[in-house]
């Protein structure tokens, strides 16, 4: 602030010079307390407090403290057990004691948050089965549908296999008749000759005469 010893204070040294004394109140602090205090506090910062990292541990002292440790976990778990019991699913809450968990069970919130609840699972498995049931009905349409498909196919099928061999069986009439009638009419002949069509004569023997037939004359 600017202060000089022997100076009083202010901007131009009008202030007093020497500074106020705090006054002891010996009445909170009785007779010899101050001196207890300061010797207190000169202990307590005499040496600066080590961190966590700079501490460095015994076997005995890390023994220790593990079981310590594991002593606090397991009485931790003991107690959430027992607690389990007052816990409220619906409302989502965790209560210590009996008293806590029963006035709890009789409040309105507790109800209100139960009939809510009921309400929204209602809701949601009457929409669960309403879509159910659509998509249920539309696979009975595809699958008529698709049966539908089949039986027109093989409606048309069954229509189309029997005209096919009545068209090969005409045309082969169509084909030998021709034959049969062009093989009866052709019979003319030129000249007298045989004619063409007929049936040809068969061929007669010739009479050879063998030298077996007469014996031989002396």
């Amino acid at each position: 602030m600017g202060w000089r010893s022997g100076c009083g204070l202010g901007r131009h040294e009008q202030g007093i010079v020497e500074p106020v004394k705090m006054k002891e109140n010996l009445v909170y602090l009785g007779l010899g307390k101050a001196e207890e205090y300061d010797e207190v506090t000169q202990l307590a910062t005499s040496e600066r407090r080590k961190l966590d990292a700079e501490v460095q541990e015994t076997a005995e002292q890390t023994a220790a403290r593990e079981a310590k440790g594991a002593k606090e976990e397991q009485l931790k778990a003991e107690v959430k057990n027992m607690q389990a019991a007052f816990y409220c699913s619906d409302c989502r809450k965790q209560y210590k004691t009996v008293t806590e968990m029963e006035n709890h069970l009789s409040s309105y919130d507790h109800h209100h948050t139960k009939r809510l609840r009921e309400l929204q699972q209602q809701k949601r498995r009457v929409g669960s089965e309403e879509e159910h049931a659509v998509k249920r009905r539309k696979e009975q349409q595809q699958e008529e549908l698709m049966l539908q498909r089949r039986i027109a196919a093989q409606a048309q099928a069954a229509q189309v296999k029997p005209s096919v061999p009545s068209v090969v069986k005409t045309d082969g009439d169509k084909q030998e008749k021709p034959t049969s009638a062009t093989a009866s009419k052709v019979g003319f002949s030129f000249g007298g000759g045989m004619k063409m069509g007929a049936k040809k004569p068969a061929k007669k023997a010739l009479a050879v005469p063998s030298v077996f037939s007469k014996p031989f004359s002396q």
